[in-house]
């Protein structure tokens, strides 16, 4: 999470492949820590490795970013 922090994530967005169980066992672990820092995330679990129809995801993620507090001030040094 000090990566999170160094970067100045506003939010972050995971990822997980269907069929990886490594995923699944990190991302809520990674997910509380985000949480405890103020850092909102959004999962999205068990993931085709090709979309056919994107227009769902794209809405999920597009309703994360809309919901996002605006002005969240950096704590790190963007890179």
């Amino acid at each position: 999470m000090s990566r999170a922090v160094a970067a100045g994530a506003e939010a972050a967005i995971f990822n997980v492949y269907r069929g990886d169980e490594a995923g699944r066992w990190d991302v809520p672990d990674q997910r509380a820590a985000l949480r405890d820092l103020g850092i909102p995330s959004l999962y999205l679990a068990e993931q085709p490795h090709a979309i056919a129809d994107p227009v769902e995801l794209r809405s999920r993620i597009g309703d994360f970013i809309a919901g996002l507090p605006a002005g969240r001030p950096a704590t790190g040094t963007g890179r």
